[in-house]
């Protein structure tokens, strides 16, 4: 849960930035009120660009933070049978490993933007 909560919260920074920063038309009021899931997508979103600005995150990070995302509430479903429990380890596991690169990439791209 504590990764989700860096990996959210470093986007909400990314966001934020590239408003102080003139990047996005919306204002940083306007980007904090959006749930995490609508962050990443105006992250990515074109037209969420102001001319000759193209969108920070490409698609394949903003695919990997939403599976990333789906990650903070999984421990919380419950099973039925071992193989549900081996299932729900094993992708709890490859979300963990996930965090540290989505880190990686969110403060890399929060440096590019200033």
């Amino acid at each position: 849960r504590d990764m989700c909560e860096i990996v959210e919260r470093l986007t909400e920074d990314l966001g934020v930035a590239a408003c102080r920063k003139g990047w996005l038309k919306g204002s940083e009021a306007e980007f904090r009120r959006k749930d995490w899931s609508g962050q990443i997508n105006e992250l990515a979103r074109k037209e969420a660009y102001n001319p000759h600005r193209s969108p920070i995150i490409e698609t394949n990070l903003k695919d990997d933070l939403h599976s990333f995302r789906g990650a903070r509430n999984l421990m919380n479903h419950k099973v039925r049978s071992r193989i549900e429990e081996t299932r729900r380890n094993k992708q709890f596991a490859e979300r963990m490993m996930q965090g540290p690169r989505l880190v990686a990439e969110l403060v890399s791209l929060k440096r590019k933007v200033k």
